[in-house]
């Protein structure tokens, strides 16, 4: 059999039904990445505060200062920028111990999630702690798909 001499490689046709159909699997892959990233983000936040939030119990065992009114360092009520990104909190937030950590620019550009943890005293002065988010400039329910679900929202 002689093949023509334009019948070598794709025809236009060929390669944009390919493009089409990368395209379509692109399009339901960049949601799917970028939620995974943003839960990535989430885990990062809540592994600094657990952090804090175990100086704080040092603290709450070593002074019996379970609302944390004195808490020295870094100091009551007090807000420690780590970078551009992250920011700290320590202090003390509807009479209780709370650390919280917020990222800047989490969903888009002039929203921030704050997520952190709660000091929750008990009858016999026991203590744990509840995960908390918050969310300003979105919707809390945008971050309920990906903080843990143990989290509930306050207003910060």
């Amino acid at each position: 059999m002689r093949q023509n001499r334009f019948s070598k490689g794709f025809s236009l046709l060929e390669l944009m039904i390919t493009i089409s159909i990368i395209g379509i699997f692109a399009t339901a892959a960049i949601p799917s990445y970028q939620s995974y990233i943003q839960k990535t983000q989430v885990t990062n936040l809540i592994s600094i505060a657990q952090i804090n939030q175990n100086l704080l119990s040092e603290y709450i065992n070593t002074t019996g200062d379970v609302t944390c009114a004195n808490y020295p360092a870094p100091g009551n009520n007090e807000t420690i920028v780590m970078n551009a990104t992250f920011i700290t909190t320590y202090g003390q937030f509807n009479g209780a111990c709370l650390t919280a950590v917020q990222q800047i620019d989490f969903f888009s550009p002039g929203t921030v999630l704050f997520v952190g943890y709660q000091a929750v005293v008990h009858l016999d002065r026991s203590i744990s702690w509840q995960c908390v988010y918050d969310v300003t400039g979105a919707s809390t329910s945008m971050a309920q798909n990906i903080v843990p679900p143990d989290c509930v929202v306050v207003s910060l």
